[in-house]
């Protein structure tokens, strides 16, 4: 700056003559002397250089300062990141509990899942032991309703129990007992029939006609077939072929296990096959084969 040029010039003058009049005109001590104007000297040089030593340049230095201005600035920055938290101390913590708390509620969520998903296994476990045991349950009684129409002379019935007896499941062996057992019953009352109410049914035994034998025959009860069959198989002055014609019809598709049963025991007449109901497809097959061959 120019005014302290000039200061400093003023202070160099200012000196020079000060020392002058304590020279000549006082008593003052040299020592204290040269180091009046020694001071005075120097501050006046000072205050003229002082603008040329504050704009000399060494890079060394501008790179120091330059630094110290970043490391303060760094500084005022952290200070005012420190005093930012400090501020939201309370809200980081929450924060940083909550995250902690959001782990231990992950956690707690996978162990849930986890045994949900365990649960929900037993539960389909169950369920599919369930189905089968519904399902299962759902046989016994199915196979039981069964059994009981094969006692109740259902030749359908009777049929599907032989049926499941060449199986191998799991009521192979009751059906096996049960047919053989219906069979062996079966036989034993096969004589015993009810008196058959001719006379309801406007029939003569030895006058009614082939095709007359036929119609009633649809229209009686099983109760009476067995008899009715037995009389049928009396009746000589109808050929044997319409006999066994008439049985064998009989043994393919009648309802009644017992009038299948009498069916068989009266072709065994003739056929000698001596088989019971259970082997009711022998005679089936007996007679359509010799129907062919022979002249009945």
């Amino acid at each position: 700056m120019v005014w302290m040029q000039y200061l400093g010039i003023g202070l160099l003058l200012a000196t020079l003559a000060m020392g002058a009049y304590l020279v000549l005109r006082t008593e003052l001590d040299a020592k204290r002397l040269v180091i009046f104007t020694s001071l005075g000297f120097f501050v006046g040089i000072f205050l003229f250089l002082a603008n040329h030593i504050t704009s000399i340049e060494i890079p060394a230095v501008d790179e120091i300062i330059a630094t110290a201005g970043q490391v303060r600035a760094d500084a005022a920055a952290v200070k005012e990141h420190r005093q930012e938290i400090e501020r939201h101390k309370d809200e980081i913590a929450s924060a940083a509990r909550n995250t902690d708390k959001a782990h231990q509620d992950l956690a707690a969520l996978s162990e849930i899942k986890k045994k949900a998903d365990s649960q929900l296994d037993s539960i389909q476990q169950a369920a599919s032991e369930a189905e089968k045991g519904l399902k299962r349950l759902n046989s016994i009684t199915d196979f039981s309703m069964l059994l009981a129409r094969a006692n109740n002379d259902n030749r359908y019935a009777f049929d599907l129990l032989v049926e499941i007896a060449k199986t191998d499941g799991i009521f192979k062996e009751l059906a096996e007992s049960a047919v053989i057992e219906i069979a062996h019953e079966i036989k034993l009352r096969d004589r015993i029939d009810p008196k058959f109410p001719w006379d309801a049914y406007s029939i003569s035994p030895e006058k009614s006609l082939l095709g007359e034998w036929r119609a009633i025959y649809n229209h009686i009860p099983a109760l009476y077939r067995p008899a009715f069959l037995s009389r049928f198989w009396q009746q000589e002055r109808f050929s044997m072929h319409d006999r066994l014609e008439f049985l064998y019809i009989i043994i393919r598709s009648d309802s009644s296990l017992r009038t299948v049963h009498r069916a068989c025991m009266l072709m065994n007449n003739v056929a000698k096959l001596n088989k019971n109901i259970l082997a009711k497809e022998l005679y089936i097959e007996w007679w359509e084969k010799e129907k062919t061959i022979k002249n009945w």
